[in-house]
């Protein structure tokens, strides 16, 4: 198996087609151009057999307004 970081949009589409697989195609056509980085996939006998969507986020942005942060303090 092998673990590849940036996979070629077009080689993970036809992949996202299959059953049972989930994966946010609109998002990544947003994500990819900036940095096809984001999109890490593992493969196996140069076929596609999993696959992670990488993003850093700013936690402290998402916190704001959150009703858990009145249970936490």
């Amino acid at each position: 198996m092998r673990f590849v970081v940036g996979c070629d949009f077009e080689e993970f589409k036809r992949y996202s087609k299959r059953d049972g697989v989930r994966a946010d195609l609109e998002v990544l056509k947003i994500l990819l151009p900036k940095d096809s980085s984001c999109l890490i996939v593992w493969k196996e006998n140069n076929e596609i057999i999993g696959h992670a969507i990488w993003h850093e986020t700013n936690t402290e942005e998402h916190r704001k307004g959150d009703p858990r942060d009145k249970e936490r303090y």
